[in-house]
């Protein structure tokens, strides 16, 4: 059952490296709540964002890895920002929604066509053309959301089917 929108999981995390995209995540979870957008926040970030926004409902809060499929069980959506842009770089971070039917709104590795295409939508890295983005994933969603084939993901990222696909 699909009855939430979007969420967002990040840590509290900002290194200050130039080609990481920890400052990113956190940019855009600042103007996300700035800009009062129905996006449901998760993770570490949580406990100094409640601090900020003392008002804000959509910061929910961090979570146990053993609890992970609730955060996103109920969601279409999810921003998805990996830790740098390399071409073959991707982790948990977009196979969890994937797993839990969350289309990912993805910024990270520039090759994620390749293994996701079917189920990804792409960020830009830059603020205001991804804020709009999100605005009209919220006022469209039946434009972008697509029920996700969980069992063709599982195919996907599962190692032999990567070394084979990769390697033979």
């Amino acid at each position: 059952k699909k009855d939430k929108l979007i969420n967002f999981v990040y840590s509290h995390k900002s290194r200050q490296h130039p080609l990481l995209l920890y400052r990113y995540r956190h940019r855009i979870g600042l103007s996300i709540l700035q800009d009062n957008l129905p996006v449901d926040i998760y993770g570490g970030s949580t406990i100094k964002l409640k601090k900020i926004f003392k008002d804000k409902e959509n910061i929910k809060y961090s979570f146990d890895w053993e609890d992970i499929h609730k955060i996103y069980e109920n969601y279409k959506f999810s921003i998805v920002i990996e830790n740098t842009r390399e071409p073959e770089y991707f982790t948990e971070k977009i196979f969890i929604p994937l797993m839990c039917g969350c289309i990912p709104i993805y910024l990270g590795s520039t090759n994620i066509n390749n293994y996701f295409k079917d189920y990804v939508i792409h960020l830009s890295g830059k603020i205001e053309d991804d804020l709009n983005l999100i605005k009209d994933i919220i006022n469209n969603p039946d434009k972008y959301y697509k029920k996700v084939n969980i069992e063709e993901i599982k195919e996907k990222i599962h190692l032999k089917h990567i070394i084979h696909q990769e390697f033979l």
